[in-house]
């Protein structure tokens, strides 16, 4: 699960070197060397002790480029101090890694305790519409504690930024561009080959068509996308086992394809039997998922890492095998792959 907990505190007294300071001249700012960060190892902590300025623990500074923790089951706490020096009140605090599952955001209410406001998986479940995790929350003038709480179910990775309103919109407008005309291109794909399919019923065309289907749907979810337009809301989800469950539909609609689609793989028995291994080891990975995911999560990224060797050196290999057996469909299979 990866939950995130943002707690606005009381202004502190003091500015330190960590400090990010905003100003009317800039309206967005990363706040990755501003982090002051807390390794949770036991997850224990409470965010009464932790988020407090006296809390007595051990804060690091991080330096350089955005935090990134890999796949880690520990808790990640994070302090930001904030100095508001602009006329803006308003400011809004986005996590633009849209995989997690659960965002909370704590601020202080008038008698100092801690009010929380915990956002959903999908985005109608968020107080800002997007596929990140965005709160709109108000910095009086001077300085002011952020503290912030992750938890993982994919690779922990905290590019946290602060800006306006109206920044904030602009650039998830002008991401979403791109990535809704790529899906869209997708879509398009998909139905061209889902109409050849109707009209020659050859089975290579189907398996592609699924192929392009779950692999589509593992771009829009990785990119956030998924969560945002496909997941019911309400719905709670664990985007790891979304993600690898998506890739291991993407194997094997690939895999079916390129049985079909290659000659030299039903000609060659290394080839038949290959092809077998690794499509029973990515249909494995469903109930590896489900069922290792939550308690091993270390071994579900081996497991997957297998798969995806495994299945990149096949295809290579018998894409190559192809080619040097003079089968002319091969080169466009060997083009179509090195763009991928």
């Amino acid at each position: 699960m990866l939950a995130a907990l943002a707690c606005v505190l009381c202004p502190v007294s003091a500015l330190n070197a960590q400090t990010l300071t905003l100003t009317d001249v800039n309206l967005v700012y990363s706040a990755d060397t501003h982090l002051e960060i807390y390794v949770d190892r036991s997850g224990d902590a409470l965010p009464a002790g932790v988020c407090s300025p006296q809390s007595g623990l051990t804060f690091h500074s991080h330096e350089r480029g955005v935090p990134n923790f890999g796949y880690t089951d520990a808790v990640i706490w994070t302090h930001l101090r904030l100095n508001n020096q602009s006329e803006l009140e308003r400011w809004v605090v986005a996590l633009e890694h849209p995989n997690m599952m659960d965002y909370r955001l704590y601020t202080q209410g008038e008698d100092g305790t801690l009010l929380e406001l915990r956002m959903g998986t999908t985005a109608l479940d968020r107080p800002l519409a997007s596929r990140f995790f965005a709160s709109e929350i108000v910095l009086p003038a001077g300085p002011t504690l952020l503290c912030m709480r992750f938890a993982t179910g994919t690779s922990m990775f905290l590019p946290v930024r602060v800006m306006s309103l109206p920044v904030f919109h602009e650039r998830d407008r002008s991401g979403q561009f791109f990535l809704n005309v790529y899906l869209g291109c997708v879509l398009v794909m998909v139905m061209y080959n889902l109409l050849v399919w109707l009209s020659i019923r050859d089975p290579a065309y189907i398996y592609y068509v699924l192929y392009i289907t779950f692999f589509g749907a593992l771009l829009a979810f990785l990119f956030g996308l998924g969560f945002e337009y496909l997941w019911p809301p309400g719905w709670e989800a664990n985007p790891f086992q979304v993600i690898l469950l998506l890739a291991a539909g993407s194997w094997c609609f690939m895999l079916l394809f390129t049985r079909e689609f290659l000659e030299v793989v039903k000609r060659v028995a290394v080839f038949r039997i290959s092809y077998r291994v690794v499509l029973i080891i990515a249909l494995l990975q469903v109930p590896v998922v489900l069922f290792l995911a939550p308690h091993s999560r270390g071994l579900v990224v081996v497991y997957a890492s297998i798969l995806n060797t495994g299945g990149a050196l096949l295809l290579i290999g018998s894409g190559i095998a192809g080619v040097a057996a003079g089968y002319r469909p091969a080169r466009i299979f060997e083009i179509g792959r090195e763009s991928r």
